[in-house]
């Protein structure tokens, strides 16, 4: 059964690797079309760019901190 680990590791690392890179790239274009028209938009659409990017901050340091306290806990 320890077997099935090193096959199955590699393969989930890939995909959320992949997983890491598609939401990076939305991120990235999001922010690219709010700096693009901060000086056109309205104070709403600058509040609601910068709430997307704050949650999704938020979002990838959560996860971060719990898949290190996990993998500190099973060593």
């Amino acid at each position: 059964m320890a077997q099935l680990g090193w096959i199955a590791g590699p393969i989930v690392m890939v995909l959320f690797s992949f997983i890491t890179y598609y939401t990076s790239t939305l991120l990235a274009a999001f922010i690219n079309l709010c700096s693009a028209n901060f000086k056109f938009s309205g104070a709403l659409q600058v509040k609601f760019c910068g709430s997307v990017q704050n949650m999704t901050f938020f979002g990838i340091s959560t996860g971060n901190g719990f898949w290190l306290g996990l993998g500190m806990y099973l060593a």
